[in-house]
Protein backbone atom coordinates (compact mmCIF):
# COMPACT_ATOMS: atom_id res chain seq x y z
CA UNK A 1 0.00 0.00 0.00
CA UNK A 2 0.87 3.43 -0.90
CA UNK A 3 1.98 6.26 1.26
CA UNK A 4 -1.50 7.95 -0.53
CA UNK A 5 -3.55 5.58 -0.34
CA UNK A 6 -2.59 4.93 2.89
CA UNK A 7 -3.76 8.53 4.11
CA UNK A 8 -6.67 8.85 2.03
CA UNK A 9 -8.12 5.70 3.97
CA UNK A 10 -6.78 7.32 7.38
CA UNK A 11 -8.63 10.76 6.40
CA UNK A 12 -11.90 8.53 5.08
CA UNK A 13 -11.75 6.93 8.46
CA UNK A 14 -11.18 9.90 10.24
CA UNK A 15 -13.86 11.59 8.37
CA UNK A 16 -16.34 8.60 9.11
CA UNK A 17 -15.50 8.37 13.15
CA UNK A 18 -15.85 12.00 13.18
CA UNK A 19 -19.42 12.17 10.86
CA UNK A 20 -20.27 8.92 13.73
CA UNK A 21 -19.44 10.94 16.49
CA UNK A 22 -21.69 13.57 15.16
CA UNK A 23 -24.55 11.97 14.49
CA UNK A 24 -24.01 9.84 18.29
CA UNK A 25 -24.32 13.39 19.56
CA UNK A 26 -27.05 14.55 17.66
CA UNK A 27 -28.83 11.18 19.00
CA UNK A 28 -27.69 12.05 22.49
CA UNK A 29 -29.18 15.66 21.87
CA UNK A 30 -31.99 14.75 20.73
CA UNK A 31 -33.04 12.41 23.13
CA UNK A 32 -32.34 15.78 25.54
CA UNK A 33 -34.38 17.56 23.19
CA UNK A 34 -36.99 15.81 22.21
CA UNK A 35 -38.54 16.36 26.20
CA UNK A 36 -38.17 19.85 25.60
CA UNK A 37 -39.71 20.12 22.39
CA UNK A 38 -42.90 18.35 23.36
CA UNK A 39 -43.09 20.54 26.52
CA UNK A 40 -42.78 23.52 24.17
CA UNK A 41 -45.28 22.32 21.57
CA UNK A 42 -47.81 20.38 23.42
CA UNK A 43 -48.48 22.53 26.52
CA UNK A 44 -49.58 25.39 24.24
CA UNK A 45 -51.32 23.35 22.23
CA UNK A 46 -53.35 21.74 24.66
CA UNK A 47 -54.28 25.45 26.42
CA UNK A 48 -55.26 26.55 23.21
CA UNK A 49 -57.68 23.33 22.89
CA UNK A 50 -58.88 24.16 26.24
CA UNK A 51 -59.79 27.76 25.12
CA UNK A 52 -61.23 27.08 22.43
CA UNK A 53 -63.32 23.92 23.24
CA UNK A 54 -66.73 23.50 24.67
CA UNK A 55 -67.64 22.43 28.09
CA UNK A 56 -71.13 21.08 26.05
CA UNK A 57 -72.24 19.18 22.91
CA UNK A 58 -72.15 21.61 20.44
CA UNK A 59 -68.76 22.84 18.22
CA UNK A 60 -67.37 26.09 18.31
CA UNK A 61 -68.61 26.65 14.65
CA UNK A 62 -71.84 25.95 15.66
CA UNK A 63 -71.83 28.70 18.54
CA UNK A 64 -70.23 30.78 16.46
CA UNK A 65 -73.21 30.85 13.70
CA UNK A 66 -76.00 31.26 16.32
CA UNK A 67 -73.99 34.01 18.03
CA UNK A 68 -74.01 35.64 14.22
CA UNK A 69 -77.79 35.05 13.94
CA UNK A 70 -78.24 36.62 17.34
CA UNK A 71 -76.14 39.79 16.26
CA UNK A 72 -77.91 40.14 12.73
CA UNK A 73 -81.19 40.01 14.85
CA UNK A 74 -80.38 42.69 17.42
CA UNK A 75 -78.87 44.97 14.05
CA UNK A 76 -82.29 44.48 12.72
CA UNK A 77 -84.18 45.53 15.89
CA UNK A 78 -81.56 48.50 16.04
CA UNK A 79 -82.94 49.64 12.12
CA UNK A 80 -85.98 48.82 13.17
CA UNK A 81 -85.64 51.51 16.45
CA UNK A 82 -84.22 53.93 14.52
CA UNK A 83 -86.46 54.29 11.56
CA UNK A 84 -89.22 55.09 14.36
CA UNK A 85 -87.38 57.14 16.49
CA UNK A 86 -86.89 58.98 12.92
CA UNK A 87 -90.33 58.78 12.14
CA UNK A 88 -91.25 60.12 15.78
CA UNK A 89 -88.78 63.09 15.06
CA UNK A 90 -90.48 63.95 11.58
CA UNK A 91 -94.02 64.14 13.84
CA UNK A 92 -92.57 65.92 16.75
CA UNK A 93 -91.07 68.76 13.87
CA UNK A 94 -94.30 69.39 12.35
CA UNK A 95 -96.04 69.38 16.13
CA UNK A 96 -93.67 72.26 16.72
CA UNK A 97 -93.82 74.12 13.41
CA UNK A 98 -97.86 73.57 14.29
CA UNK A 99 -97.50 74.66 17.48
CA UNK A 100 -95.22 77.83 16.86
CA UNK A 101 -97.52 79.03 13.93
CA UNK A 102 -100.58 78.73 17.02
CA UNK A 103 -98.86 80.51 19.47
CA UNK A 104 -97.76 83.22 16.90
CA UNK A 105 -101.27 83.62 15.98
CA UNK A 106 -103.06 84.04 19.34
CA UNK A 107 -100.12 86.41 20.28
CA UNK A 108 -101.07 88.39 17.44
CA UNK A 109 -104.94 88.18 18.50
CA UNK A 110 -103.81 89.37 22.19
CA UNK A 111 -101.75 92.21 21.09
CA UNK A 112 -105.27 93.01 18.54
CA UNK A 113 -107.39 92.71 21.50
CA UNK A 114 -105.29 94.45 23.57
CA UNK A 115 -104.83 97.51 21.48
CA UNK A 116 -108.65 97.80 20.77
CA UNK A 117 -109.21 98.17 24.65
CA UNK A 118 -106.77 100.66 25.25
CA UNK A 119 -108.27 102.99 22.19
CA UNK A 120 -111.13 104.98 23.78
Amino acid sequence: MTDTTQAALIGAGAVCGALLAILGLAGAMWKIALPWLREQIVKPVQQTREHVANSHQTNLRADIDALAAQVAEVRLTGDDTSRAVARIGGQLDAHLTSAATTDATVHARLVALETRQEKP
